[in-house]
């Protein structure tokens, strides 16, 4: 009358089953994922090539020596603009100047043309 063989449900909540993760429990891909990219201690592999920590830490006076670089880099840049600026008005000036110079001339020119032929 009542069948007393187990189900497929019962036989994969007794061995695991599938549980809809990633490989299952996971556990595997997480050691996966961390031996590819955190490398095997100092034999190179994952990525960045030592997978170690070869190189020197920056320290907080490397990192205020490079902020201090910026700055005077910055300041340097603001010159160089500033004495570009100042030749672009000086010849701005002159060309004013010669502007000036040449009416003028025109002016004087028209007017002894105009008295010589009176």
């Amino acid at each position: 009358m009542f069948d007393t063989s187990p189900s497929l449900s019962d036989i994969a909540a007794v061995t695991g089953g599938n549980r809809d993760g990633f490989g299952g429990d996971g556990w595997w891909a997480i050691i996966i994922l961390l031996a590819l990219f955190g490398g095997f201690g100092n034999r190179g592999f994952g990525f960045g090539g030592g997978g170690g920590c070869d190189q020197a830490v920056a320290t907080s006076a490397d990192l205020q020596r490079g902020f201090d670089t910026q700055a005077v880099t910055n300041k340097l840049n603001g010159l160089e603009n500033a004495f570009a600026s100042l030749g672009y008005d000086q010849l701005a000036q002159m060309n004013g100047i010669n502007s000036t110079v040449m009416q003028t001339g025109f002016g004087l020119q028209s007017s002894l043309d105009s008295g010589f032929n009176a």
